[in-house]
Order: structure tokens, then sequence, then C-alpha cells
């Protein structure tokens, strides 16, 4: 079956919900190819597209010659049993023209059905990955509506960090691959880049006030090009590359900007209300092994302050009381 060593720390068999979408099936993908983990179980109402997509995943492998023999599992959601890791990519369409508060309240309602599940997959001690959006907010509320430790939901956010980095080499005129940035905060209008962090070819690299505006309105940007291509769907191998390479962390340990509770081991540090919003996480085999502390100034230390209450309010609307 699998090729992962005995006695590796980490995710050793991860479920996908949501497998027949585009994010789903690339996750399914991505962790196969990289060989990331032993068992993948699918699951989604679509179960022949999701039978399909295994089919096809599993026959790539043989395509290229891969040594890896990943073990692929189809099932209900009345059939899945405890993992390591759950990964939740179901998500309602979101619409660009449509209200960003309807699209919440309904992705909210369809991750809510999913909380028995969530619980029984991580009845032992499981992870949950969201990559469902506002991935703060559901991270928040799931936080609010299960038993599940705090520690234990990580919300999806590299990609963020990655329109940072590629906005500034532009600016720059350098390639990607020689820029470091980090984008802290919430998914969305709440980011917080780190322009004191931004480095090249591993230095410092100071951007002046009007490169920074620049930089901010390309990120800030990004939705709406996207939207204007109407292309129908989501980051479809962006965020599946970074589930992988989240995974890989929970196994080799590293930093990594990801959603996490505010009540974690040394998130105290940033002074936030309990919330959900990116921070510079270490993580491990059972999710948050602890929040770096990092030295950040004043704006960016309001800023954040900002983007945690916001998903704090944004919560309490979904969930009064």
């Amino acid at each position: 079956m699998g090729h992962l060593p005995d006695g590796v720390s980490g995710p050793h068999t991860v479920t996908v919900l949501g497998a027949a979408g585009v994010v789903g099936s690339g996750v399914v993908h991505e962790l196969a190819k990289t060989g990331a983990v032993q068992r993948i179980v699918a699951s989604d109402p679509r179960t022949d597209l999701a039978r399909a997509h295994l089919i096809d995943i599993a026959e790539s492998a043989r395509v290229v010659g891969s040594e890896v023999d990943t073990e692929f599992v189809l099932a209900t959601p009345g059939e899945l049993g405890p993992c390591e890791l759950t990964v939740v990519a179901a998500s309602v369409p979101e619409v660009p023209t449509g209200d960003r508060a309807d699209f919440l309240a309904a992705n909210w309602e369809l991750l809510s059905g999913l909380v028995p599940v969530l619980e029984r997959c991580c009845a032992e001690g499981g992870v949950v990955l969201l990559l469902t959006n506002p991935v703060d907010v559901m991270a928040e509320c799931l936080r609010r509506a299960t038993s599940l430790p705090p520690e234990r939901i990580l919300g999806y956010s590299l990609n963020d960090s990655a329109r940072l980095s590629m906005a500034v080499a532009r600016e720059l005129g350098v390639p990607a691959s020689r820029v470091s940035a980090w984008v802290l905060g919430e998914h969305g209008a709440g980011q917080v880049p780190l322009y004191g962090g931004v480095l090249v070819d591993g230095e410092p690299a100071e951007l002046t006030p009007e490169a920074r505006e620049r930089v901010d309105a390309d990120v800030r940007g990004w939705f709406a090009r996207w939207s204007a291509l109407s292309p129908g769907r989501s980051s479809g191998w962006a965020t599946p590359s970074g589930v992988a390479v989240m995974v890989t962390a929970m196994r080799e340990g590293g930093v990594l900007p990801v959603s996490v509770f505010t009540g974690c081991e040394g998130a105290g540090h940033y002074g936030l209300a309990e919330s959900f919003v990116t921070l510079p996480a270490v993580l491990g085999a059972g999710g948050v092994s602890h929040v770096e502390r990092w030295s950040v100034r004043e704006d960016e230390r309001s800023a954040l302050a900002g983007a945690a209450e916001h998903v704090r309010r944004a919560a309490d609307r979904l969930l009064p009381g």
C-alpha cells in the first residue's frame, strides 16, 4: 500500500470531503503524486464523479511510472471513521457579484451539516484542515460548534503569501523564486502583509512607500482579476499544492502561514481577541504545535487585532448567543 517508513509521525490516512470538486480532487491528486500519505479516503455526494477522479489519478501514477503506491478508498459520509487528517474542500460556488454575507451563511450551513462527520473523523485525535471560505470565520464557527480542541483546527491561507511574493517580484523585477514574503491576518480584506520581513535571495529587501502601495493594489486586486476571467472555478492547483506542503510540515515541522486559533501556545504574543487568523505556526501531527513569536510593527499588530476582531464579530452573527 503506502510507502512511508514505519514510525514516521504525521498523517498516514487523509480523508477528503468534497473530493469530486476541482479543489478536492486536486488535493487527492497532489497528495498521491507527492507520496505525502499512505491512504486517501475520498467522500462526496457526487459518487460517480469522485470515483472517476480516483481512477484517473491512480492511472496517472502508472503513466509516469511513479513508485508511490497510494491506497484509494471511496466512502459515503456514514462510512467514514477516525483518521489523522480530514481536509474539508466542500463549498458552495462563490459568485463574484453575489452578496458576501449570503456566501458566508451558505458555507456555514454546509459546514455545520458536516459537524457530526468531522467529530467522528477526529474522534481519535485527528486534525481538521479547512479549505472552505471565508476560512477564518469558518474555522472560528467550527471551534464554537464542536468539541474539537482548537489547536486541531487549521485553516488554509498559504496562497495569500504566495501572491504577495509574486507581487513583490513583479515590483522589483526579479524572479518570484528569489522572493520570500508573508501575509498574516484574515484571508481577504483583512490581510496583513509583513513588508518588514520581505527577503530577496535571503536578504532583507526594503520597499519604498510608493512600491508598497503598488504591491498592495496588486495583491488586493487579485480576486477581481481572477473573477474577470470567468473561470468558473477556484484555485484548483495552488491550493492542493499548498495542502501537500502543510501535510509535509505536519510530519517534518517547519513554520507556515496558517489560520489558527489565537489561544494556541505562543499566539498570546500578538495580543489578539479569541478568534482565528493567519499567524506563523509550527505544525505537528496533532495540528498546531505552537505559534512563533515574531517581532511585528505597531501598525501590523494593530491590523492583526482588527482582523481578529472582524472574524470574531462575523462568527457572532452566524452563531448568535
